[in-house]
Order: C-alpha cells, then structure tokens, then sequence
C-alpha cells in the first residue's frame, strides 16, 4: 500500500512569509536576561581575579658568564706569520712569559743576548773592562743592527782611545818636564845666593875704595875699575833675577797645561761616557719596541687555552686572538650583563636575575638564579653593564650543576617588581586622565 504524502501547495507552510520570520526571529527574553547576567558574572570574577593574580615584570638583556679574575686574550699586534710556538694549549704560564714570536729578520737568541749584556753590565762596566768581548761579537738583529753597530762603534773607540792613551803620556811628559824646571830653578836659586853674597862684598870694596879715593891713596883710575866690577856683578844679579822669573813663568805654565790635559781627557772619556749611554738606552728601547711587535707576552699566570689550532709558519692578522690565559684561581662565577637604557631607571642593586644560557637550553637544563651586584652608573653605545652574582652558583633551577665554560652567553632577565593584573588594565586610563588633566 502506497501513501500519498503528497500536500497540496495551499496546505504547504510558507517559511519565508512575515509571520514566520517574526516568530523566528524573536529571541526569548529569558536567554537575554541569563545571557548577560552570565556575562557580567564572569566578568566581575575576571575583574576581582585581575586584582589578586600577580605577574613579575622583566627587563631583558644579553649575559656573558664569566670569573671573576677572567680571562685575558693575547692579541697579535703584528700581521706576519708565526715563527716559533713556546707552549702547547693547557701549559701552565707565569706572567711575562714568551708563548709566541712572530717571523722577523731578527735572530731571536742574539736579540736575548745583546738585552741581557746591556741589562745586566753597566756602562761602566763595558769602560772600565776592557774584556768585554761580547761587544766585539757579530750578531743577526736585523732592524736592530744599525743601533747595536752604532755602539760598537763607540765602544771600539773609546778602547782604542783608553789603549793608546796619548793624553796620559803627554801628562807624564809634561810632569817629567815640570819637574825638571823645577830642579833647574833650585839650581838657580842656590847660584842667586852666590851672585848676591858676591855683590855683598863687592860693594864693601867698592865702599873702601871710595874712602881710599877720597883720601887719594888711590888713583882714579882704580876707583873706575872697582866701580864698573860693583855694576857688572849687579849686571849679574839681575839677569839670574830674571832667568828665575822665567823659570818660574815656564813652571806655571807646564803646569797649566797640565790641568789643561787633564780636564781634557776627563771631558773626553766624560763625552764617551754619555755616548755610550745614550746609545745604549736607545738600543735597550729599540729592542723592547721589537719585543712588543714580534713577541707575545702573557699579561697574567694561569693557564694556557688556545682559541684554535695554530702552528709555525701560519699567517696571522693584526687584531686576532691568539689565545687566552685563564686564571688559576677561577672558582669566582660572575655574570655581566648588558641592560638597555629602557626601563633602567626601575633596576637596583640587588635585583633577581633568571638566566638562559644558549651552551645549556633552559627546557633541558633549567635557568640559573642570580642577583645584581653592582651596575654602572654610565652607559656605552646606549647599554649600562650590571655585575651579576649567583649565590647558589652554577646550579640551576632543576638542580644541574653546570660545568663552567669561560664566556658562556645567554639571555639575562631581571625582575623588577610585581605588578596586579587589575593595575595593568587601569594604567591606560590613567595615563588618558592624566593627559586630560595636563591640558586643562
């Protein structure tokens, strides 16, 4: 039996007509009523639930972990390549100590040599020690030859002039001579007492003769010969009183001239002397600027760690670092961090710090927990560094003790304070009426 569930088109609901558009869309009012009331239900509970719930504000910035005696780079001052290697990567090193040198056209074991002669025998040594045969030695120094040959030109000098000494033979003969006048002047002095004992009694005849003379027992003619013998022998006391003012002109001055010698040859070796000295301070100085290009140093004792492999021979830049000396004592875990100058005005000493390290992911591993030191109160290229500590040291929160690794980077946030939800939703409007009230 087949029915007919066919209606006619009068019989069919038109769904599209006002009246059931009307009733259809009319939403009950009891829905509006529970809908809202729902609405504003959750809403105060978001409300009362914004003023309890707190969230820590954070400002982040880049970390470096660190000692505190950190490591410090050996850095190649000199573009080139190495020429000898003094120690293998891990060496324990003093400070001062040589680890590389770079190629040059010095002889490295004549440079020590001539640094340690002209370090540790004085000038006055090389003077007074005419032994010095080390001097006398022909060295490779390269850059340095033109001022070592300009000293051992001087000090070849100096001993050629100390080893003929002709002005200490030209004093002795002029002491010789001295001396000999001065005998020659004794000489003359004792006949000067002769002649003068002679002239005595001559003028005692010669007074006689003149009574005689005047009592006329003599002739006039004896009288002229006793008067010209009294003149002749003051003719000859006078001439020795002459040759013994020469005499003693003639001493006075060899013996001039001998100060003279002398102040001459103490001005020359006076002149020697500050040659000498002069070229080997500058020699000494030419030889510590070549060791500050071709040698490196390492600034601290510690341990060696070399920042790759290198080898004799190997081409080196200016700037590069060749390697890093770690402090022996590096127990000392310091964090520094770079904070931007946003928001750096709510940071203080004593602040928490989280960190990421990139070497230890913080979902595997966990963050370490730390706290500011210190901060600076200046910054560089717009970040101020902040001295980070961790008192728990390198364990972090999942209670990892992580192996240190000298300069590990990360990701530093310190917590500033904590803040209610309910101030972050109202803080726009503050902001609106304080601008409102600003203008008004």
């Amino acid at each position: 039996m087949v029915i007919n569930y066919t209606m006619s088109e009068n019989n069919l609901v038109d769904f599209h007509s006002e009246e059931a558009n009307e009733i259809m869309g009319k939403v009950p009012k009891w829905i509006i009523r529970k809908g809202m009331g729902g609405i504003f239900l959750i809403f105060i509970v978001m409300l009362i639930g914004s003023y309890y719930i707190q969230y820590p504000q954070t400002i982040v910035g880049p970390i470096t972990i660190t000692t505190a005696n950190p490591p410090v780079d050996i850095i190649i001052k000199t573009q080139g390549r190495i020429d000898s290697l003094f120690v293998k990567d891990g060496d324990s090193v003093v400070e001062g100590d040589v680890i590389a040198l770079i190629y040059n056209t010095s002889h490295y074991a004549s440079v020590l040599e001539v640094e340690h002669n002209l370090t540790e025998k004085s000038i006055d040594y090389f003077i007074t020690n005419k032994n010095s045969k080390w001097i006398e030695k022909e060295y490779l120094l390269g850059e340095l030859q033109e001022h070592y040959s300009e000293l051992k030109r001087l000090y070849m000098d100096y001993k050629h002039y100390t080893e003929s000494d002709h002005l200490s033979k030209n004093r002795t003969l002029l002491r010789a001579q001295i001396n000999k006048n001065k005998e020659y002047y004794q000489k003359q002095i004792d006949q000067k007492k002769i002649i003068t004992e002679d002239l005595v009694y001559e003028k005692k005849k010669f007074d006689r003769d003149s009574i005689l003379f005047a009592s006329k027992v003599i002739s006039s003619l004896d009288f002229e010969r006793s008067t010209q013998s009294l003149i002749q022998k003051k003719n000859v006391s006078a001439g020795y009183e002459v040759t013994i003012k020469n005499t003693e002109l003639s001493i006075m001055q060899m013996e001039q001239s001998l100060v003279e010698l002398i102040i001459q040859q103490e001005n020359e070796i006076t002149l020697y002397n500050l040659e000498l000295y002069k070229i080997r301070q500058l020699l000494l100085s030419q030889i510590n600027l070549w060791k500050d290009k071709y040698l490196l140093f390492t600034p601290i004792s510690g341990q060696i760690s070399f920042t790759k492999y290198w080898s004799n021979n190997q081409s080196i830049q200016i700037g590069q670092r060749l390697a890093s000396v770690v402090p022996k004592d590096s127990s000392s875990v310091i964090g520094k961090m770079y904070i931007p100058s946003i928001g750096f005005g709510k940071i203080a000493i004593g602040q928490k710090v989280n960190v990421k390290l990139n070497s230890y992911p913080s979902m595997e591993y966990g963050i370490l927990k730390g706290q500011i030191k210190s901060l600076s109160s200046v910054p560089e290229e717009g970040f101020y560094g902040a001295d980070i500590i961790f008192p728990f040291g390198l364990q972090s929160s999942y209670k990892e003790k992580l192996i240190m690794i000298q300069r590990m980077d990360g990701t530093g946030e310190i917590v500033t304070q904590k803040s209610r939800l309910f101030e972050r939703f109202i803080l726009p409007f503050k902001v609106l009426f304080g601008k409102i009230s600003t203008a008004q």
